[in-house]
């Protein structure tokens, strides 16, 4: 080997060793950055040409890449998990905002505001002309109805509120694939080791969509990757595909659309549970929440209002729904429930069958519906009280379900990203470790150039 190419040999080592410390320079840097992969230098060794006069002692290095540290099948790994973390995490949320606001309506339950209401049926029996035990079933009727009217409107917001969520998450499904198409753009026209950030950036929206809907990534070999979900392709290449959200009347429920006009066939991630919550068909839902309740409910009104049509008031009236609708021409319901504005003058609430002074028989019947197995559930005949407990044990197991799933997918989404963590994450400690150790190698290679280019000098001198 000539001097010369000893001196090529020195000069390759410095600059693996400058584009090293860059590198390691950069990490450092970028130790606390959200998403930022760790990066090294590749390099390889170069071979001279070999005589039969030399032997081959090798002719230096070459960098062949920098290429961010990570684990492929790691990130899909942890992916496939986000999918099913961000349904069940969706799920608990409004499960348990559900579950809180049944639990919780001014201050009492469905369950007491019933027991309040057939008790005071049952003072009024005990003495039918007294004002005040008149006044009270009045009064606990209008707060059975208002606590019932009350729990359908908190079902009906927290309806409305993942009604707009699909809205919010659509749009930004459609904010992180239309990102996703333009680094593809960018990282197909320039594949150099430059591109890495905007693969780091690609690796982020791609963590953050698998969080949304459930897809999978296939990596093309210009770099660029194209995202399939269910029926849809969500990214192909350069282009991405926009969906949209359609009200549907006249329930005004979202559909999601592709461009085609198809429906997307989505189940997972968050959007997938918002949509299940949303469909009638699925369960646990909201229309499924309301179906049971109102179920037991109208039972219970309909014997009510059957009883109270064969009683006679103080006044001699007979005939009278206690409870009626509040719209007029819309069934009787939850959320569309109240007394009869008549019973304000609670003389005509009929206590009495028979229309005598002191008859407190239709009272009696009433408050005896609290231990009357009047309600069917589940092929069952149960009592009012057993209804409503059956029901919270339902929404409660509902939430149950929910939470237990979230914190499983959560325990191993994080044991995932812990050990992702260990391979692509910057350590300072190592960073430093290898500071030094290409600062040295450096410094080496500057000292065989010296020695080299002092014996060249000295060969020019004596030749002359």
């Amino acid at each position: 080997m000539s001097l010369t190419s000893s001196l090529y040999t020195a000069c390759s080592g410095m600059s693996a060793s400058q584009a090293s410390l860059s590198v390691v320079s950069n990490n450092i840097i970028n130790v606390d950055t959200e998403g930022y992969s760790r990066q090294r230098v590749n390099t390889a060794s170069v071979y001279a040409a070999t005589s039969a006069s030399t032997t081959n002692i090798g002719g230096g290095v070459q960098i062949q890449s920098v290429e961010s540290i990570t684990d492929q099948f790691l990130r899909d790994s942890a992916r496939d998990n986000n999918d099913d973390l961000g349904y069940w995490d969706t799920q608990n949320n409004y499960l348990s905002e559900i579950e809180t606001s049944y639990g919780d309506i001014y201050g009492t339950t469905l369950q007491t505001a019933t027991d309040d209401y057939l008790n005071a049926w049952d003072e009024l029996s005990k003495d039918p002309s007294d004002q005040s035990s008149r006044a009270l079933v009045y009064e606990t009727g209008v707060a059975l109805s208002d606590s019932i009217n009350a729990f359908s409107d908190q079902i009906d917001a927290i309806e409305q509120s993942a009604i707009t969520e699909v809205q919010d998450t659509v749009t930004d499904i459609n904010r992180i694939t239309a990102s996703l198409a333009s680094i593809n753009e960018q990282i197909s026209k320039n594949v150099s080791d430059d591109s890495l950030e905007l693969v780091d950036a690609r690796e982020a929206l791609l963590d953050e969509l698998s969080l949304l809907v459930d897809c999978t990534t296939n990596y093309q070999s210009d770099g660029t990757v194209d995202v399939i979900s269910n029926n849809a392709v969500l990214v192909n290449g350069k282009t991405s595909q926009e969906l949209s959200v359609a009200l549907t009347p006249p329930s005004g429920m979202p559909v999601v659309q592709l461009e085609s006009g198809n429906t997307y066939s989505n189940t997972g991630g968050s959007l997938g549970a918002l949509t299940s919550l949303l469909d009638e068909d699925e369960s646990p839902s909201f229309t499924e929440m309301r179906t049971i309740l109102n179920d037991g409910i109208m039972s219970l009104v309909g014997e009510v209002n059957t009883l109270h049509q064969q009683g006679t008031g103080l006044d001699g009236e007979t005939g009278i729904d206690f409870f009626v609708a509040i719209h007029e021409g819309e069934a009787l319901g939850i959320g569309n429930l109240t007394v009869n504005a008549l019973l304000e003058d609670v003389n005509k609430i009929g206590a009495s069958l028979s229309g005598e002074e002191g008859d407190g028989e239709i009272a009696t019947q009433i408050s005896e519906l609290q231990g009357s197995k009047v309600i069917t559930y589940e092929g069952t005949n149960v009592t009012i009280d057993d209804y409503l407990a059956a029901y919270t044990e339902w929404l409660g197991t509902q939430t149950q379900v929910a939470e237990f799933n979230l914190e499983s997918y959560t325990e191993l989404g994080t044991q995932l990203q812990a050990t992702l963590s260990e391979i692509s994450s910057v350590s300072l400690d190592d960073e430093m470790s290898n500071m030094i150790m290409y600062q040295q190698t450096y410094n080496a290679n500057a000292n065989v150039m010296g020695i080299i280019n002092e014996l060249l000098d000295e060969m020019i001198q004596k030749l002359g």
